[in-house]
């Protein structure tokens, strides 16, 4: 039985990334019958840890403010908890969790690999990416990141995301067009809603915007949507715990989800909404959208930035243009179904050990 350790920073617990790791550890342990954990670092009272509660997991925190001192601690708390559970690899989700993981392990004075698993497009601190011995990409985009930042092409595994097959189906509308938007709102930064509010003010004909999520920016969107005339036809939903659940019951119908963001490492909402019949327009941005849509098939995709592309894709939906069946675009995202997802996952872990393992003979 295969033991994986798991290390990221306390994250804020309702994130993709929080989803991905939690969802993770559970299928390596029901369907690989691997043992994992989730060590967690950094500062005392911040983050949410319900994501956690089906996960085994080490919450190791300080109150100390100065960054370089809060790692150097948290690698020698990381080194003890390797020297007690002994495990066959250490994944780390972030840069300075690569940085913490590297010291952790190599004050354990243990030989076991160390294999980075980025949940976001590689920049802040991405030199501390390659002191991981290898690395798994959930996209394309960051495979050729991690490539360019001078990783050695065999030591970077594409593994993607997983999600659910969904036996739920959300029906489109008899007449006008129903856009959807699921995620946090930001006005520009990455998920950029002012994009979307921008492409939607020059659609012409019976549509309506329905955003399902909620961030900081909220305001700045409602009144960006009032400047630009639109506000009736923008319905804010807010935070929902289970939003597609959301999207069916009380929304009840889609033309299709957009997704306007600046980067996407993989674009999870993307393959939720095809797994749920809706079709998907996207921007062509870093990131993951492009391995999941394929233009013109189960989505459209539009270059980043260009208004007058999005509007023209979504004229298209406004005007009913004939969409693929619900049934065809869910089985267009049938790859990343758990099953799959886990055992290719678990494939490319022990292709990261046996390598480790290899170079470690000579």
């Amino acid at each position: 039985m295969k033991k994986i350790l798991i290390v990221s920073d306390i994250l804020s617990g309702f994130g993709g990334t929080e989803a991905a790791i939690a969802r993770t550890a559970r299928l390596l342990e029901r369907e690989c019958g691997a043992e994992t954990e989730v060590f967690l670092h950094g500062r005392s009272g911040s983050g949410n840890f319900d994501w956690l509660q089906d996960t085994k997991h080490t919450i190791w925190a300080t109150a100390a403010r100065n960054h370089k001192l809060q790692q150097l601690l948290a690698a020698w708390a990381l080194a003890r908890r390797i020297r007690q559970t002994r495990p066959d690899m250490v994944l780390a989700v972030t840069p300075v969790s690569c940085r913490i993981a590297r010291w952790g392990v190599s004050w354990s004075r243990l030989r076991l690999p160390l294999v980075s698993w980025m949940h976001t497009c590689v920049g802040y601190k991405k030199q501390y990416l390659l002191l991981a011995d290898s690395h798994l990409a959930i996209s394309t985009d960051i495979a050729e990141q991690f490539q360019a930042l001078g990783a050695d092409a065999c030591d970077v595994h594409m593994v993607f995301n997983p999600v659910s097959a969904s036996n739920m189906t959300i029906p489109r509308p008899e007449r006008g067009a129903e856009l959807v938007y699921v995620g946090r709102v930001n006005f520009r930064y990455q998920k950029n809603l002012q994009e979307l509010l921008d492409g939607c003010a020059k659609l012409e004909g019976d549509w309506r915007l329905h955003v399902v999520g909620d961030g900081q920016d909220a305001e700045v969107c409602k009144q960006y949507a009032e400047r630009l005339g639109i506000a009736p036809r923008v319905i804010w939903h807010g935070w929902q715990k289970d939003p597609w659940r959301y999207v069916h019951d009380e929304i009840q119908r889609a033309s299709c989800m957009v997704l306007c963001s600046m980067e996407e490492p993989f674009g999870l909402v993307l393959v939720e909404a095809l797994a749920r019949g809706v079709f998907c327009v996207s921007a062509r941005c870093v990131g993951g959208p492009r391995d999941i849509l394929s233009d013109g098939d189960n989505g459209m995709l539009y270059s980043p930035n260009d208004v007058a592309a999005l509007t023209a894709c979504l004229q298209r939906i406004v005007d009913g243009m004939d969409l693929p069946t619900a049934q065809y675009l869910k089985s267009s995202v049938s790859r990343f179904h758990d099953d799959k997802f886990v055992r290719n996952f678990y494939e490319k872990l022990m292709m990261a050990e046996q390598s480790y393992h290899r170079v470690e003979a000579k």
